[in-house]
């Protein structure tokens, strides 16, 4: 669900602007390794698929139709109710809809909004110039505009004008200024994938416990061997010993 007060560009008229997006996969573990959602709950409750950002829009909409009777001007179109949209001309329900606001967006109330165990999130990048230069905008724009049947229209008097090739400056800088470029594309077709992995699992336990026992084994084993081989050769030792002999010499 698409959030443009939130998550929005704000374009400029008279600028051509080109946007470069990229994707991001990410996957969390969830459970024993951190708070994360599937988004089911929210799904069945909406019918929309659960992202943060939506998940405290529609916090606040909850906290607004319970604490001031009303939805506010920014409720999702496919959020079904029956309560009435803020009568934002009313001074208490404003007072009463801003405190909540202000409550969601300070993290006064708890929303339980976790991140979502996989989501796909899209990075920007943007850049743009003046558009449309001047010859452009008489050979091109103009000509397109007044091409089309604007004869009760904003453009009625000016498309007039050039007709009859007596438009000013002030007039291209009033046209230029109703009229915005925009691209959108992908940066790279392909995109990054971000997951975690526990930092000690169990394979990595049963291998270090498997090394430990082995280097303490062998050496346990090393030992007895050596052990054996003194017992052995202190018997050999004892049992080839020349005992000495005394005679008696007259």
């Amino acid at each position: 669900m698409p959030l443009p007060q939130n998550e929005g560009l704000t374009l400029s008229t008279e600028y051509e602007t080109n946007i470069g997006l990229r994707m991001m996969q990410i996957n969390r573990l969830g459970g024993k390794y951190g708070s994360c959602t599937d988004g089911a709950d929210f799904l069945k409750k909406y019918h929309l698929n659960y992202t943060v950002p939506l998940c405290y829009t529609m916090c606040e909409v909850s906290l607004t139709e319970l604490k001031c009777g009303c939805t506010p001007v920014s409720t999702p179109d496919v959020y079904d109710t029956d309560v009435s949209v803020c009568d934002v001309s009313n001074n208490t329900i404003r007072s009463c809809f801003e405190n909540v606001n202000d409550d969601v967006l300070n993290r006064y109330v708890d929303c339980e909004c976790p991140t979502r165990c996989s989501e796909q999130v899209y990075t920007y990048s943007f850049s743009g110039r003046k558009w449309p230069h001047a010859k452009y905008l008489k050979k091109y724009v103009i000509h397109e505009v007044c091409r089309r049947d604007y004869t009760e229209s904003f453009y009625a008097d000016f498309c007039e004008r050039y007709k009859k090739n007596n438009l000013t400056e002030n007039d291209l800088q009033l046209m230029s200024g109703n009229f915005v470029a925009v691209n959108v594309y992908f940066e790279d077709l392909n995109y990054k994938l971000m997951k975690e992995e526990p930092l000690y699992n169990n394979v990595r336990f049963m291998s270090d416990i498997g090394g430990a026992m082995g280097l303490f084994t062998g050496a346990s084993a090393l030992t007895y061997c050596e052990l054996i081989q003194v017992i052995v050769e202190i018997g050999f030792f004892f049992r080839n010993r020349r005992r000495p002999t005394v005679k008696n010499i007259n």
